[in-house]
């Protein structure tokens, strides 16, 4: 079966150094590092070896990572940059497959980040987001992975945009989940040593379904 790289479709929405890593040569089972934040060394790790679009751009990463699926890319973009004005570095890849899935160059590019969050325009619940975040867990990656997709109730109708907004799932929203995951993930590490430390009941968990490795 042939298959048409349907994120082509967001080259509108990118600058030149994004539409060219959406050219890049495809993988099988693999993304592409859409972007690259400007801050912190967190994310070099990750990077190492996955230049933006094959372009060979140079300088470490952010150190938060937003993973996107489908036809999100642009609304991850936009939250990169929304981000980026707060002050914390941010990188975007595009996962391009969900299957067949590369899990363990998967998990390698996520553990080397602080937080990550999988944004996808289908239900989170069962999606692709939820199933990532397990097989980072099973392998070990200690890095919080935040699920963001629609949720599972009726949602009426609308212009995309407004659905994406009605969802969690505009650029606002995505930025919001994502540093919600990282303040998860600095309290844990802040919590490290400290065995009796209490655990959220389950109606207390965050609702974009943050999962971490016990």
């Amino acid at each position: 079966m042939l298959r048409y790289p349907r994120s082509r479709c967001c080259e509108d929405a990118c600058g030149g150094a994004e539409a060219a890593a959406l050219a890049a040569p495809l993988e099988p089972g693999r993304g592409v590092l859409v972007r690259r934040g400007t801050e912190g060394q967190a994310g070099a790790k990750a990077a190492r070896g996955l230049a933006v679009g094959g372009a060979g751009r140079a300088g470490a990463g952010g150190r938060a990572l937003l993973i996107s699926v489908g036809g999100m890319l642009g609304e991850c973009l936009e939250a990169a940059d929304r981000l980026a004005r707060r002050g914390v570095g941010c990188d975007v890849y595009n996962l391009r497959f969900i299957r067949p899935l590369d899990q363990e160059h998967l998990a390698g590019v996520i553990g080397g980040y602080r937080a990550a969050c999988v944004v996808e325009e289908g239900v989170a619940s069962g999606g692709i987001g939820e199933h990532i975040a397990a097989l980072a867990a099973r392998r070990g990656v200690r890095t919080p992975v935040a699920a963001a997709g629609v949720p599972d109730r009726f949602i009426q109708h609308g212009k995309r945009r407004q659905l994406m907004e009605m969802c969690g799932l505009g650029a606002a929203g995505i930025a919001g989940r994502l540093e919600a995951a990282m303040q998860q993930a600095a309290g844990a590490g802040a919590a490290q040593g400290t065995p009796e430390a209490p655990r959220p009941a389950a109606d207390e968990l965050p609702r974009h379904h943050l999962y971490r490795p016990s």
